[in-house]
């Protein structure tokens, strides 16, 4: 699953993508839900071949990685996970960054070339379009090659009739030991033609049953906020919330962000704080997805999976209603941007992966925290997972003074040391007089009347040094903008 595998293990871990996608789409049939799943395949795709290949055996959608990478300019070097990469794709190092070779025509080309390889098949085996050749398993046929050291050609209606038993008849293949007679070519190839004609591989819609009005909280604030918007006054609402509403507030968020901007771009987007909603219950996966700069979320209760995932420049406030809780699920920030996220609990297992820039105060973490992050500033108040800090490259962390937390930091990559910068005592001042403020937590309130430097250490990856004292003069000035009672002068 990443580019600093070993070549041994890519080239021979695992089982080929050909066999696990007949399988799952025979059983997508046999279940008789096919039209309601598009299949996605990957590994190892490198041309037109491949993608019309993936097609015959069921696939509708075609995953590209490692022959994208090279055909930005990627050699393969393996050291995606050490930030030392020579051609600056895998790293953060500026020095590197500039040796990057690569621009998007080469990436186009690449794909032009794969799309007109796949027309040309196309032709020749009389389809119109690939939409008319998924799951037709009759077309493929075998070219006669022997296996190595025996003189057998390769049999491939095995595969054939495994595909057609399960689709048509609903037979399990692991169970039931396929007939003789089964393995005559052209009896499964009929059988499979009649399959594929008789089901729809393309599915009518992402989920058939449409959400009830209970259910679409997303269009519900939608609906509440954008008049108020539009009219440029200040909103607060309220709502209750429970575990089937997900990605609540992605939908505001694409809509502000269009017409008003996300506060990145050229568009200024909206104030701080034009929108505050607060929220009672327990949240479905995704609370705050993509939250754009602007929109306030409280939650008094707790969430799900993914809480701020690819948060884009909002705030968003966990406060449950006992202390001690596991306020929030795993993954939470997942690749956001921009924005703040403070909870008054525990997190769990790998929070801020791929973190770009969110602020966050959190009570605990799971294993795996702060994984492959690049930018931003982590406050960790609580006991933490083995693992913390892997591949991280950018940004700053602090974490609770405990007996074994040396042991639970991946030094690989990053340094652990007493707070001893007054820049950096301030940073995290601001954060957790921010937390307590926000949630009302105790834990920050007793750091801050106690002794920060005796309660927190710092963390700072290797490479990032360099750039600490400037990232934090930045850090601190976007914080006394964002909020007004925090009041500090360089």
């Amino acid at each position: 699953g990443t580019g600093a595998s070993p070549a041994s293990s890519i080239k021979n871990a695992g089982n080929t993508w050909e066999l696990g996608l007949i399988e799952t789409n025979a059983l997508l049939i046999w279940n008789n839900i096919r039209d309601r799943v598009r299949i996605r395949v990957d590994g190892g795709l490198l041309n037109g071949w491949d993608v019309v290949k993936a097609a015959v055996l069921g696939a509708n959608e075609y995953g590209f990685g490692s022959s994208a990478m090279i055909a930005i300019g990627c050699i393969m070097a393996r050291q995606c996970h050490m930030n030392t990469c020579p051609v600056g794709i895998a790293s953060q190092r500026e020095d590197l960054r500039k040796k990057f070779p690569g621009y998007p025509e080469r990436i186009e080309r690449y794909f032009i070339a794969v799309a007109e390889e796949v027309r040309q098949i196309l032709a020749s085996l009389g389809a119109k379009s690939i939409e008319q050749i998924i799951g037709r398993m009759d077309l493929i046929k075998p070219k006669g090659v022997k296996v190595p050291k025996t003189s057998k050609e390769i049999n491939i209606n095995y595969l054939k009739s495994l595909y057609a038993r399960i689709g048509s008849e609903g037979e399990n293949p692991f169970i039931v030991e396929l007939p003789e007679e089964d393995g005559l070519p052209d009896k499964i190839d009929e059988k499979i033609r009649k399959l594929s004609t008789s089901i729809s591989h393309e599915p009518k819609s992402k989920n058939d049953r449409p959400e009830s009005p209970e259910e679409d909280l997303n269009s519900k604030i939608l609906n509440d906020c954008l008049p108020l918007i539009e009219s440029g006054k200040k909103i607060k609402l309220k709502y209750k919330i429970i575990n089937i509403h997900r990605s609540v507030g992605a939908t505001l968020s694409g809509v502000i962000a269009k017409n008003w901007g996300d506060g990145v771009s050229l568009k200024k987007g909206i104030d701080i704080n034009s929108v505050v909603i607060d929220f009672e219950g327990f949240a479905g996966q995704s609370f705050g997805a993509f939250l754009v700069r602007g929109v306030k979320f409280n939650l008094y209760g707790l969430a799900n999976d993914y809480v701020g995932k690819a948060l884009s420049g909002g705030h968003i406030n966990i406060i449950p209603h006992k202390d001690g809780l596991m306020a929030v699920g795993n993954v939470a920030i997942y690749g956001g941007t921009g924005g703040y996220l403070f909870v008054r609990g525990r997190a769990g297992q790998r929070f801020a992966v791929r973190n770009s820039g969110v602020f966050s105060v959190v009570e605990g973490v799971g294993d795996h925290a702060l994984e492959y992050m690049t930018n931003g500033v982590c406050v960790i108040l609580g006991s933490v997972g083995k693992n913390l800090g892997a591949g991280m490259t950018g940004g700053i962390a602090f974490v609770l003074k405990e007996e074994n937390i040396r042991k639970l930091v991946n030094q690989d990559f990053v340094i652990i040391k007493d707070i001893d910068e007054d820049i950096e005592h301030i940073i995290a001042e601001m954060l957790l007089k921010a937390h307590a403020k926000e949630t009302g937590s105790k834990i920050a309130q007793d750091i801050l009347k106690e002794s920060i430097e005796n309660n927190l250490y710092v963390i700072v990856p290797k490479e990032f040094q360099r750039y600490k004292t400037a990232f934090i003069e930045e850090s601190i000035r976007r914080l006394k903008s964002d909020f007004d009672y925090l009041e500090y002068h360089l």
